[in-house]
């Protein structure tokens, strides 16, 4: 009768361990599925364009590279002219508007009616490109002011023609702050925005062969 007993009574803790193990089961897929109910669906990872050396970095971590060409994509869009400045740069403000932050689309808008009135838009077609050697370098094209925020120096050239006549060209470091920005993936999958110029562009002096120098003075 005892070993009866004893059995039964094994048989039962038996019983209560497995219910337990079920109930702690449960909890923790509730769990795993309410953390899989918040979790995003995209998630954006910013790669370094050149991946031979390797990389470690930070899912949220946005290269200084990754700012630089996102700079450099949008400014260039933003200022090519093909058949006429007062219809194409007035395009491209609105069609950029996405990459561009609030502030920056105003003062870009009240830059262009600036210019109109003073005719210099009106026929005019315009360029830009990078100077040859001048692209991307480490350290010295983008300053990080944050995680958040970055300082793109573009040394770029720049091209104007008036009824096919060339009226203006020139070196120029544009600096450009560009900023971290929550938006719409489909307008915008960079997940960044221009915040226009930190201060004035300025002219690059150029040497005796046109190639730009480092030695800047003001436009």
């Amino acid at each position: 009768m005892s070993r009866y007993r004893h059995a039964v009574s094994g048989r039962d803790a038996h019983i209560t361990t497995l219910r337990g193990i079920i109930l702690l089961l449960a909890v923790g897929c509730v769990f795993l599925w309410m953390g899989w109910k918040d979790a995003p669906e995209d998630l954006t990872v910013y790669y370094p364009p050149d991946l031979r050396g390797g990389t470690s970095q930070s899912a949220w971590e946005i290269p200084p590279n990754n700012a630089y060409q996102f700079g450099w994509y949008v400014w260039q869009r933003l200022n090519r002219w093909p058949n006429d400045g007062e219809t194409d740069y007035q395009r491209n403000i609105h069609a950029l508007r996405p990459y561009m932050t609030p502030s920056c689309h105003r003062s870009l808008e009240q830059e262009y009616e600036q210019r109109r009135r003073r005719g210099e838009l009106d026929g005019r077609t315009r360029g830009m490109y990078e100077i040859p050697g001048r692209g991307y370098r480490p350290g010295e094209s983008v300053e990080i002011l944050s995680d958040d925020s970055w300082l793109v120096k573009l040394d770029l050239g720049v091209e104007e023609h008036y009824a096919g006549t060339p009226v203006r060209e020139f070196y120029a470091r544009y600096p450009l702050r560009v900023v971290r920005a929550n938006v719409d993936a489909d307008n915008n999958p960079w997940g960044l925005q221009i915040d226009c110029l930190e201060g004035e562009a300025r002219r690059l002096v150029t040497d005796a062969e046109g190639q730009a120098t480092a030695e800047e003075e003001a436009e």
